[in-house]
């Protein structure tokens, strides 16, 4: 049986990827561990392609289309595996 993960940590980004990159280091230097759902709201700038690349214990999904952060929050939320879910 595999358990679920205590809580997911939900990060909606759109053209953040230093800034994403240096928050999803930080969550790997946490002590708990967590799901993490990074949820790309159209990006043009690559962030869905590092995230994919260098953080292949997060769950990456990414959109052509923008509709905002709470649309977005709102489709990642969807995605968690968890009860308790962080944004």
């Amino acid at each position: 049986m595999t358990s679920l993960p205590r809580a997911t940590i939900v990060v909606v980004t759109r053209d953040r990827r230093e800034s994403l990159r240096s928050l999803l280091d930080s969550l790997r230097r946490q002590s708990v561990a967590a799901e993490v759902v990074v949820v790309d709201d159209a990006s043009r700038d690559g962030s869905l392609e590092m995230v994919r690349s260098h953080y292949p214990e997060a769950v990456a999904v990414g959109f052509q289309e923008p509709l905002g952060c709470i649309r977005r929050r709102n489709d990642a939320a969807a995605l968690a595996n968890s009860e308790v879910v962080f944004f």
